[in-house]
C-alpha cells in the first residue's frame, strides 16, 4: 500500500487508485506520527515532495517517492500522463525522484 504525505496534492489517492494502486493518507487514519504508524499498518510506499522527510522516513519505511505539486486540474492532467509514460516504479532503500525529468 501507498501513502500519501500531507504535503502532495489531495486528489493524488484517488488518481492513483485509478491505475490500481491502493493508496491511502495519514489524516485520513487519523495518525499524527506517518512514519511509525505507516510500517505497522503495512504501508510500503510514501509519496512526499520533502526530501529530508522522505530519507528520515526511509529508516521505517522501505519505499519513497518524490514528485512534483502543481495546482490542481494541472497537477491531475500532468501526472496522469507522465504515469502513462512510466508509472512510479518504487526501489527498495532509495529516494525515487519521479517523473524522472524531475530527478
Amino acid at each position: 500500500m501507498w501513502l500519501r504525505d500531507a504535503n502532495m496534492d489531495v486528489h493524488l489517492v484517488p488518481i492513483l487508485e485509478e491505475f490500481g494502486t491502493v493508496a491511502s493518507t495519514a489524516a485520513t487514519l487519523g495518525w499524527r506520527d506517518l512514519s511509525n504508524a505507516a510500517v505497522s499498518h503495512g504501508f510500503t510506499v510514501l509519496l512526499t515532495r520533502d526530501t529530508d522527510f522522505g530519507l528520515s522516513a526511509a529508516k521505517s519505511l522501505r519505499l519513497f517517492v518524490t514528485l512534483p505539486q502543481r495546482p490542481g486540474p494541472i497537477y491531475r492532467e500532468s501526472f496522469c500522463a507522465e504515469w502513462r509514460k512510466a508509472p512510479i516504479k518504487p526501489l527498495p532503500g532509495r529516494l525515487v525522484f519521479w517523473p524522472r525529468w524531475l530527478g
